[in-house]
């Protein structure tokens, strides 16, 4: 169990928050037994092995999770970590709740020392949300973010009369540009390189299991047009103007949230020092308090939630970028072409 640590680790806090309820209720100290369920319960979890049943019927789902997050790793051990966890919690349960009845039979049943079962689901949550689902959220927000640009991009080189690989080729080369970008490169190079699948095949396979609609949309159409001959980099033009435009669109949705959000904090602030002087002269006791809370909690608060909406919300990414590093893109593209030689250095 590569858990194994975090689930002894959640137990012993489990146990700890289950003795405070107990001991900080009214009744014996004897009754501190019955939070030693979870202890138990993680001790005995960690000779359980995974159920090979279990891990059959979750595989196709753990293959498609690791797939579209792009994680490098084995399926197999996906699926037996969660099947793992999975079981670790009912053993868990199973034994506090027989300590629990067993010790309640004779000392009396204390309803606190359920307390210690709250932490128990966070190494099944640590496994499957943010190793997992986290994951393919990540490589599709990311992906969504620089699609306007890859896909302008791929018009300019298909339109020099490169090809939709060459372009995932120059990003993989240059990672500080476009890093997701460059990521879904290097998955296409290593599947032409070292699995041997041809390039749209490649291209294919990347689409089919990518999280990201818009993504898997365009490289699925543009690769559809080239293997049946037609003018690819018209369709490149026209997939970058439909991201471009949705670019513009997420601006003016940011622009006009921002707006919004700017508006309300004005209100607040206009209304918190009427409030407060109001309260004032009705309790003037409570003047020094009202003031202290304002200034300490929820003026830093608000401004804590106003970063944090502008900067979740940007549709923006990095503002600074390496002309040099582009200007090599566009004499490398051009020195592709016969008879054509910019000097371009080869990435």
């Amino acid at each position: 169990m590569e858990n194994r640590l975090l689930w002894l680790g959640t137990c012993v806090i489990g146990f700890a928050i289950g003795s405070t309820a107990i001991l900080s209720a009214p009744g014996s100290p004897q009754h501190l037994i019955q939070a030693t369920g979870v202890l138990i319960g993680g001790a005995t979890a960690q000779r359980v092995r995974p159920n090979q049943g279990l891990i059959r019927a979750i595989l196709p789902k753990a293959t498609e999770l690791v797939e579209s997050g792009g994680i490098y790793g084995d399926p197999r051990k996906v699926a037996a970590q969660i099947v793992s966890d999975i079981q670790t919690i009912f053993t868990i349960l199973l034994c506090f709740l027989a300590v629990w009845v067993g010790s309640g039979l004779f000392l009396g049943f204390k309803l606190e020392a359920a307390l210690a079962l709250a932490p128990i689901p966070l190494p099944l949550i640590k496994s499957f949300y943010l190793d997992l689902l986290d994951k393919v959220r990540e490589r599709r927000e990311k992906t969504e973010r620089e699609l306007p640009f890859f896909t302008t991009l791929t018009a300019i080189l298909t339109r020099a009369g490169l090809t939709i690989y060459t372009a995932f080729l120059k990003v993989a080369e240059k990672t500080h540009l476009l890093p997701q970008s460059a990521k879904e490169g290097k998955r296409i190079l290593r599947d032409t390189k070292w699995l041997g699948l041809g390039i749209t095949e490649s291209l294919e396979r990347l689409g089919e299991r990518h999280p990201s609609e818009d993504f898997r949309r365009s490289i699925l159409g543009a690769v559809s047009v080239w293997r049946a001959g037609g003018d690819v980099a018209e369709v490149c033009e026209t997939i970058a103007s439909e991201q471009l435009r949705k670019l513009e669109d997420r601006w003016m949705n940011y622009a006009n949230s921002i707006s919004t959000l700017g508006e309300l904090i004005a209100i607040v602030f206009l209304l918190l020092p009427l409030g407060v002087g109001v309260i004032a002269l009705v309790f003037p006791q409570f003047t020094f308090h009202l003031i202290l809370v304002s200034a300490v909690a929820v003026i830093p608060m608000l401004s804590i939630i106003a970063f944090a909406v502008v900067k979740m919300g940007s549709p923006a990414l990095g503002d600074r970028y390496d002309l040099r590093a582009c200007l090599l893109y566009t004499s490398d593209a051009a020195d592709e072409l016969d008879g054509v030689d910019l000097g371009g250095r080869r990435i």
